[in-house]
């Protein structure tokens, strides 16, 4: 059992050393490191980490992804083009983001302080820093793009499909293959909602294919990124305020959810 999967994913694991290599001699030659130490304004230094990072995604998601799709022949299951359920997804991805970020904040609050990687976080406040349409433009082009086709790639098309074959289980190949997914973030402040989003991901692509589930990633995550362009943080809102949008967003998101999965006019 999980012969072929722990053979794909050990395939896809040394282009993810590769491309974290690849980042490391780069990040050292461009004399990027103050990227990972402390927040910086030097908006040049950080365009070229953006564009750094996207040749490490690229090598360690998007190209594994492709050649060992093309080396399964495994054909790429999809629903037919539906506008009805483009819009869908769109308005359910929106909808997640909301109490992902809440669940965050609870899985960074019950996690040790040690198992959170500073350097990460201030590279990553740092990749956020946008100071115009140019660098929202590049989060999108990294944080969306790239990012939901090479991991839809990896860890639904390939990952999941592949644990569904062998255990005969929806459920369970979700659920594993979204534990793989939120693993191999290394990010544990985020593991919980990142098995959950990836869960709900997972079921898209069930239900829907590869094209829906990459849709969701994407909007998933550029809605995000535009809320940081926009300089719009929940948090600094009321308390009443946010509650009441919670309760909103929660009743908005089970709706389009029934209309979702279980096909509910």
């Amino acid at each position: 059992m999980f012969k072929n999967t722990i053979l794909f994913i050990s395939i896809w694991f040394i282009f993810l050393l590769l491309g974290n290599q690849i980042f490391m001699v780069l990040s050292q030659n461009l004399n990027l490191q103050d990227l990972f130490q402390k927040k910086i304004e030097d908006i040049d230094k950080i365009r070229i980490g953006r564009y750094t990072a996207m040749l490490t995604h690229f090598i360690s998601y998007l190209l594994p992804g492709l050649l060992i799709v093309l080396f399964k022949k495994d054909k790429i299951n999809c629903t037919k083009i539906n506008l009805q359920y483009i819009s869908q997804i769109i308005i359910f991805s929106i909808l997640i983001i909301l109490p992902a970020v809440y669940i965050q904040q609870c899985n960074e609050y019950i996690i040790p302080k040690s198992w959170i990687s500073k350097q990460t976080q201030i590279f990553e406040i740092n990749m956020m820093n946008m100071s115009s349409f140019f660098d929202l433009i590049q989060n999108i082009l990294l944080v969306g793009i790239l990012a939901a086709i090479g991991e839809e790639l990896i860890f639904r098309q390939i990952i999941q499909n592949q644990i569904s074959k062998e255990i005969k289980s929806i459920f369970l190949s979700i659920l594993i293959s979204s534990i793989v997914f939120s693993t191999f973030h290394f990010q544990w402040e985020g593991f919980i909602p990142r098995i959950l989003v990836s869960m709900l991901l997972g079921y898209i692509f069930n239900s829907f294919g590869l094209f829906y589930s990459i849709l969701a990633h994407l909007i998933f995550n550029c809605f995000q990124v535009i809320l940081l362009y926009l300089n719009i943080e929940i948090f600094e809102l009321n308390f009443l305020f946010q509650l009441l949008i919670m309760i909103i967003n929660c009743i908005l998101l089970i709706h389009y959810g029934r209309k979702l999965f279980f096909r509910i006019k």
